[in-house]
């Protein structure tokens, strides 16, 4: 129970803290990528302003000129208002034709792979009295940027995944200190309960022989009820006993011995000591030949204890119990549980308030839960006001 809290908490941190950490890398990484892309606008804004005399006298060219100069830090391509090509200079041939379709609007910006060159490009309008005359499509190497950006990448990505893993590291150191403390009060309550339910075992048995010793005695008829009181109540008392010590050990890290138990033979048998108990019909429909891995007592236990739950809450109707190889449905038509008190009622010591009037100590369910888990098995409880119905499943041994 402990390793799985502890297990829960450091991934409650782990994924807390790697979330956090990962989002403040994207941050940082997009932060930086806006800085840079700001940092090549300007560039080219820079070199579209000192050169934009030359610029327009290009653009009254006649024919269309291109030069090519492979040492050029910027290129450029200057076209009229009706998108034809006036001029250009740049370090790349054929790049103009792959350009041209990527800008529709002006003042927009593109990041363009080509030839393995990673390219920046602007767009920018020729204003000549308020009237668009021509554009301009500017850009610039940006190959090493790229580069940089992809190796800047990896290295949050490393350091995110060791940050994980210290964080990781960390959070299990947290989450053991803090459930430490948890864990040794609920050891001390464990011990104490096993304890004082050892302890009260003696007196108890003397208890039991005095009362046995009484009844050789010549007793009124009002002692005779008065004995009969004390019997009900010692009976109830060593239940109470018996059932803690199961609770109590069951929470032990103790390893119960399992063996390849017939269920279906287990169950036919315990249905026929009920059915001399109870003159209710108990409607059974076995599947034969279903066997579990698993201690033959403890799940005895718990059939006993479901069916003498639907035996104490069903004063008529009936009882169902149904075993398939999807598990084992115990079914009845008694008083049912309310909305309230559906949620609480494998919780040890709880009880309604028609439980209550029926007596018992709380902690049947509770026991029944824990040995399900014990053979990796569920148990569920449905009821709808009239009738209550558990539901085990158990891995079925093939």
């Amino acid at each position: 129970m402990f390793r799985s809290m502890r297990t829960k908490l450091t991934l409650l941190y782990t994924t807390t803290f790697t979330i956090a950490v990962g989002i403040l890398m994207i941050f940082l990484f997009f932060a930086l990528q806006k800085v840079m892309d700001k940092q090549q606008i300007e560039e080219l804004n820079a070199f579209f302003i000192r050169e934009h005399h030359d610029f327009l006298q290009q653009l009254q060219t006649n024919e269309p000129i291109l030069h090519i100069d492979p040492t050029r830090h910027f290129f450029y391509y200057i076209y009229d208002e009706e998108g034809n090509f006036i001029h250009g200079d740049s370090q790349y041939e054929g790049l103009e034709e792959v350009i041209e379709s990527y800008f529709l609007t002006t003042n927009t910006a593109e990041k363009v792979t080509w030839q393995e060159e990673s390219l920046f490009i602007i767009k920018r309008p020729f204003m000549l009295d308020n009237r668009n005359i021509g554009y301009i499509l500017m850009g610039k190497t940006i190959t090493t940027q790229t580069n940089f950006f992809k190796k800047t990448l990896a290295v949050l990505l490393i350091t995110t995944l060791l940050f994980a893993g210290l964080i990781g590291a960390i959070s299990h150191y947290l989450a053991a200190r803090a459930v430490r403390p948890i864990q040794q009060a609920y050891d001390k309550q464990r011990r104490f309960v096993s304890d004082a339910s050892h302890e009260l075992r003696t007196p108890l048995a003397v208890f039991q022989s005095s009362l046995d010793i009484l009844h050789t005695e010549s007793l009124s008829s009002f002692g005779k009820e008065v004995l009969k009181d004390a019997e009900a109540e010692l009976t109830h008392m060593q239940k109470l006993l018996e059932q803690l010590l199961t609770l109590a050990r069951a929470d032990q890290p103790v390893v119960t011995t399992k063996d390849k138990v017939n269920l279906s033979a287990l169950t036919t048998e315990t249905i026929q000591k009920f059915e001399r108990l109870t003159a209710l019909p108990i409607e059974a429909t076995i599947t034969p030949n279903l066997y579990v891995i698993g201690n033959e007592a403890k799940l005895l236990q718990v059939l006993y204890i479901l069916l003498e739950n639907a035996l104490r809450y069903t004063q008529q109707g009936q009882i169902a119990i149904t075993l398939t190889k999807d598990g084992v449905v115990i079914s009845d038509s008694g008083i049912g549980i309310s909305d309230e008190d559906l949620p609480h009622i494998f919780e040890r010591f709880y009880r309604s308030d028609e439980a209550r009037a029926k007596g018992g100590t709380g902690l049947g369910l509770a026991i029944a839960q824990t040995i399900i888990t014990q053979h990796s098995g569920t148990i569920s409880v449905s009821s709808n006001k009239l009738g209550t119905t558990f539901i085990i499943t158990l891995p079925i041994f093939s």
